[in-house]
């Protein structure tokens, strides 16, 4: 829908159903934004292709047709996603402080 939507032409208020490119070829004209969309595409190959095309592939093969105990794969599993998790829930820890900060001055 969003991609619909971006090719109709709009004012300030409302949006008309008629087809135009005016929305493209102001983002594209200019030289700063292609560069940055350039530059945002690279660095997301580079990032992809270090992730998924290498490691990942290859720990999800080994996990799948190599591991044959259970245990040793629920183990490996733990081990890749823990992490993770860990990650979460620090972030959810340090919003705590704020949170009570926020409910004492509303209350006092």
């Amino acid at each position: 829908m969003v991609i619909v939507v971006s090719f109709f032409d709009f004012d300030h208020t409302e949006y008309r159903s008629t087809f135009i490119l005016d929305n493209y070829q102001e983002i594209f004209s200019s030289e700063t934004t292609v560069r940055l969309y350039l530059s945002s595409l690279k660095f997301a190959a580079i990032v992809w292709a270090i992730t998924f095309g290498g490691r990942l592939y290859l720990l999800a093969n080994y996990l799948v047709f190599h591991v044959r105990s259970l245990l040793i794969k629920i183990g490996l599993f733990l081990l890749c996603s823990v992490p993770f998790w860990t990650s979460t829930i620090i972030r959810m820890i340090s919003w705590i402080p704020f949170w009570v900060g926020m409910a004492c001055s509303i209350r006092c």
